[in-house]
């Protein structure tokens, strides 16, 4: 229903945008535990972090912010009750094995560079959790 009240929104967001990219994680780099990422912009502010499993084209994201790192580990982890226990999203998630290694691969790259601060899926920030 959101999606249909939001359709002349989208329609004339993406008016003049036609071009929708792919990420090709084959060419991509390793990032630690993160098997394949791409530069998005090319200066090294942006990266895509492959995170199959959620959804078909399942992508995390790194920011390198003037404040610091910053992880949008979108749907791999909607809460932060979940980030915290590494337990993925239920019932629509696509494929639960590889969301749980996708959130295990996330996870480990927080715990080797501790100063990247993280924002789930469905919550705006994990304030109280024990997350930076």
């Amino acid at each position: 229903m959101v999606n249909g009240l939001l359709k002349s929104t989208y329609s004339e967001l993406f008016e003049n945008h036609n071009r929708i990219e792919v990420w090709d994680f084959k060419k991509g780099q390793s990032m630690g535990p993160i098997l394949s990422a791409l530069d998005v912009v090319g200066d090294g502010s942006i990266w895509a972090l492959y995170s199959p499993g959620h959804t078909p084209g399942s992508t995390a994201y790194l920011a390198n912010t003037t404040d610091g790192p910053k992880l949008f580990v979108g749907d791999t982890s909607h809460t932060w009750w979940g980030w915290e226990h590494s337990v993925e999203p239920g019932d629509y998630t696509e494929d639960h094995e590889r969301n749980a290694e996708s959130l295990r691969r996330l996870r480990a790259l927080v715990h080797e560079y501790p100063m990247i601060e993280v924002f789930v899926g469905h919550e705006m920030d994990g304030e109280g959790s024990g997350v930076p």
